[in-house]
């Protein structure tokens, strides 16, 4: 026999070999990977599950978030509003106040210098009912003396 021959025959005797190894540890590798594979499958479908469990509760961690935003813009609108009415109200105020003191103070001043006279005579009303008194006196002194004059003659 050829040498050469021989030696190919026994490498290929040997790769034979080394396959059987092969083919056998893969045999003995095939039921860790159904195995592993059923394991990844459950993993995925526990993922999944959780998954949906984990959107869940961000949504309804997003939704709390959202109505606490909602209360807490719509307090500090309230209150800005509250200072902003209470701040427009005195401005109102201040501004009714300057005016009319521009405006109907002298006014009043004039219509008060010219009503205090009135305003003096009604605090006294005795001298209205004296001035018509001594107007009658004198009226029938007047008439007496008139009548008396008038019958000596």
């Amino acid at each position: 026999m050829n040498r050469p021959a021989m030696a190919r025959e026994m490498l290929l005797a040997e790769a034979i070999g080394d396959l059987a190894l092969v083919l056998d540890r893969l045999d003995r590798l095939l039921p860790a990977h159904e195995r592993a594979t059923e394991a990844l499958v459950k993993a995925h479908t526990d993922l999944d599950a959780r998954t949906d469990d984990f959107k869940r509760s961000i949504i309804s961690f997003t939704d709390q978030a959202k109505a606490h935003t909602a209360k807490h813009i719509a307090h500090h609108v309230v209150e800005a509003s509250r200072v902003a009415r209470e701040a427009q109200t005195q401005a109102m105020a201040d501004v009714a106040q300057s005016m009319f003191q521009a405006e109907l103070s002298p006014v009043l001043r004039r219509l008060m210098t010219s009503v205090q006279p009135v305003v003096e005579r009604l605090d006294r009303p005795w001298e209205r009912w004296l001035t018509h008194a001594a107007t009658a006196s004198v009226s029938a002194v007047v008439s007496a003396t008139l009548v008396i004059w008038l019958r000596s003659s």
